[in-house]
């Protein structure tokens, strides 16, 4: 008789834990981290000035403060032109944690900035998609140039996504 209010008992404990603690789930993010596309959307262009190869994806961490991959890493050499991948405003244009970085504001509100690249233009200047913003420095992981586009002061979105706008699904 004992016996069975002890099982009861365990039962409904473990039962209760269950349903207390909430499942683990793993947070998905809000975009592909990977968007393969030749042709860029209407008004982008590939910061490299053509397509290139994609050498590290976006990774967002899974909690704002967690290390993450908050961009893409473009294959690229030392001293290439970069390009501004849409119509914007250059608003930084220097050196952040001895990196040279450039920033361009777009007409949305999103900030996109390449690392390591020495900017050809001062902060305030405005620039069309497909316009020379800086050359790329050697230093960068597999001599690329790292791009992030960033929402507000902590949402990253995936720059491929960006650049290709969304993705679709066909039926077959």
């Amino acid at each position: 008789m004992w016996s069975r209010y002890l099982i009861a008992a365990f039962s409904l404990t473990t039962a209760g834990l269950a349903a207390a603690s909430p499942a683990l789930t793993p947070q998905v993010p809000d975009v592909p981290t990977s968007v393969p596309c030749t042709q860029p959307a209407s008004g982008r262009a590939w910061p490299t000035g053509s397509p290139t190869a994609v050498l590290r994806g976006f990774d967002p961490p899974r909690k704002r403060w967690l290390a993450g991959h908050r961009g893409v890493d473009l294959a690229a050499t030392p001293r290439a032109a970069i390009y501004s991948p849409a119509d914007g405003i250059v608003s930084f244009s220097g050196v952040v944690a001895n990196k040279p970085v450039v920033s361009v504001a777009d007409r949305s509100g999103l900030r996109l900035t390449f690392e390591p690249v020495t900017g050809s233009l001062p902060p305030g200047t405005p620039v069309a998609a497909g316009t020379i913003i800086g050359y790329l420095e050697a230093g960068h992981e597999n001599d690329a140039v790292h791009w992030g586009v960033r929402l507000g002061e902590d949402r990253y979105l995936n720059p491929l996504t960006y650049l290709c706008g969304r993705v679709r699904l066909l039926p077959w």
